[in-house]
């Protein structure tokens, strides 16, 4: 068993404690201790990292299979030997971060539990945000200012986070947001007198501390909304990212932050305007490009064929290329971009898109297939249109 410092105070960083336990397990070495600050991953709540001799603790679990479970310190080398006393040194950057957003989720669940009955079904406090699954499908736009402004107003409100360690009998006379599990002895979070939980995880002083929470959106869990949120010094950096990017875009699109959604919405129809006109080009193009080829064609053994070999040709346009040629020329149409080929063969003709690739790839390598009008290739060794030339002519002659 490991006496958890954090239990009583979550401020606490640095301590000593004696080795109790240590082995090496999945490449890895962990190291239990008779007493320890480190936080380990429970509760929806992501552990500690730190120093433990000088050592870098990548992880914090629990062993397993215990009635009151030992902490597990992992690292990478070995830290010392059982009996022998190291110092522990917990991340203060990580540790702030888990009290802001563990705080923040006990006022988000506590903010929807108040305002519209909607219980807590799960948490995830998680690196990149922290999330509350509640019991119910859906949450429409305005229940979610409402929340968010609330709980901002109980962060400027500073209640007290207070940590009380209660029985049984103590607990079922306590208003806890949420049926806690049945224990002789249970450790309690409350804030102020608004919301009481049974909890292990490490919490703020008081409300203040938590700075600011911002709900950031919904998605679907197990058919329940989940609310996710940034809170603390995480929802000032997210702000300061995301003001400096709308401030860059604002400068180079020469418009205000304001006008910025009217400013892109405008650009988005004009480039799909663009689009729909080069979509027109490259079609016209292509049918230009086409009728040039096919008029170009050669006859071999009674079959009209064209070679197209393009090294810039975009390799879907070169599948749409080789049917229009073959559609006019009504023979066949081998277009090469890089290493890959695209043949097509006109409909009821003498010759086969299929078998024509596969009798290439024979000669020249590669891989493809396809059926009797269209067919590609990819990886062939063919390195000029005199190449290809010739190889389609012993193709076909031997057809």
């Amino acid at each position: 068993m490991t006496e958890r410092l954090y239990y009583h105070d979550p401020t606490a960083l640095e301590f000593e404690g004696r080795i109790t336990a240590t082995g090496q397990q999945d490449k890895v070495w962990y190291t239990i201790l008779d007493r320890s600050a480190f936080y380990p991953t429970s509760g929806g709540q992501l552990h500690d990292v730190g120093l433990l001799n000088g050592h870098r603790v990548i992880d914090v679990t629990e062993e397993p299979d215990e009635k009151t479970p030992a902490v597990k310190h992992i690292t990478a080398d070995r830290v010392g030997n059982v009996g022998q006393t190291v110092t522990g040194v917990v991340d203060a950057d990580r540790r702030q971060d888990n009290r802001q957003k563990h705080t923040a989720q006990h006022i988000v669940s506590h903010v929807f539990s108040s305002l519209a009955r909607l219980a807590t079904v799960s948490v995830h406090l998680g690196i990149d945000y922290g999330a509350v699954e509640l019991e119910t499908g859906r949450v429409e736009e305005p229940s979610l200012e409402r929340a968010e402004r609330r709980a901002n107003e109980i962060i400027t409100e500073c209640h007290l986070v207070d940590i009380l360690f209660a029985t049984r009998d103590e607990v079922a006379r306590m208003p806890l947001r949420r049926r806690p599990p049945d224990r002789e002895k249970l450790r309690i979070v409350r804030i102020g007198s608004l919301d009481w939980s049974a909890c292990g995880g490490t919490h703020c002083s008081n409300t203040g501390e938590v700075g600011v929470i911002k709900l950031i959106g919904v998605d679907t869990m197990r058919g329940h909304a989940l609310i996710k949120f940034l809170a603390g010094r995480q929802a000032l950096e997210d702000y300061g990212r995301r003001w400096r990017i709308s401030t860059d875009l604002a400068t180079s699109l020469t418009c205000s932050v304001d006008d910025l959604p009217d400013r892109i919405a405008g650009l988005a129809r004009e480039t799909e305007e663009y689009r729909h006109q080069l979509r027109q080009a490259e079609k016209e193009l292509l049918t230009t490009r086409a009728e040039r080829s096919a008029a170009a064609s050669r006859d071999i053994a009674g079959v009209p064929a064209a070679v197209v070999v393009d090294r810039h040709l975009d390799p879907k346009k070169a599948t749409q290329l080789a049917r229009y040629i073959a559609d006019r020329n009504r023979g066949v149409a081998v277009v090469l971009v890089g290493d890959r080929i695209s043949v097509a063969a006109s409909e009821g003709g003498r010759a086969s898109a299929g078998r024509l690739v596969r009798r290439l790839c024979e000669l020249a390598g590669g891989r493809g297939g396809g059926n009797d009008v269209q067919a590609q290739a990819g990886n062939v060794a063919i390195e000029s249109e005199e190449s290809l030339q010739r190889l389609l002519m012993k193709v076909l002659n031997e057809a």
